[in-house]
């Protein structure tokens, strides 16, 4: 209802999201044809066209197969979130929606599509200047000859020569390491 969709605004502005406004489902797609949003929050039950049938058309369509979709729903039975999360929801709530609950799971599919987003750069910008790619964290340290030096901060694609404490070539692969935050995420603003 418009009520309960102004009260989920209304929730995600007071946190400084910026949002637009779907009512149904076709509603969606036009929308989603005038710009690409970080998330989307999908009902299930709508009119003209339900939750289900407009995540496939997003995941039918390359421009928008990758958006992160929450399903917010009624439906809370096993098999619904199982089909849900089966077409490809990245999340699914059920009503009533407890404020909390949604901004936790906006924020963490919001700060994993900004890391799937930053991988993507990496990757692309590593193909195009020949890059190999990226060495793992472990796999540099676990090579690391000379252990008492301490980690290896950064390595070039071939290995050829290591820099520790921090330093860093600009030929080097990045070590994803030293963007990872205490809790286990992902800086992606540093």
């Amino acid at each position: 209802t418009p009520a309960k969709i102004q009260t989920l605004a209304a929730i995600l502005k007071e946190k400084g999201y910026q949002m637009s406004v779907a009512m149904n489902g076709k509603q969606a797609l036009d929308v989603l044809a005038r710009g690409q949003p970080d998330l989307i929050l999908l009902d299930v039950m709508m009119p003209d066209m339900d939750g289900y049938e407009v995540l496939k058309r997003l995941r039918s369509r390359s421009e928008t197969a990758d958006i992160p979709v929450i399903f917010l729903t009624a439906l809370d039975s096993a098999e619904d979130e199982k089909h849900g999360l089966q077409l490809g929801a990245m999340d699914y709530i059920t009503k009533p929606i407890r404020a909390p609950i949604l901004l936790a799971r906006v924020r963490t599919q919001l700060e994993l599509k900004q890391a799937r987003d930053l991988m993507r750069e990496i990757s692309s910008a590593a193909h195009v200047c020949g890059d190999p790619g990226l060495q793992y964290d472990t796999t540099i340290n676990r090579w690391n000859p000379v252990k008492n030096s301490g980690r290896i901060n950064a390595s070039n694609p071939c290995s050829e020569y290591m820099h520790v404490d921090d330093s860093a070539c600009n030929l080097a692969s990045l070590n994803l390491m030293k963007f990872r935050k205490a809790d286990g995420s992902l800086d992606v603003k540093r």
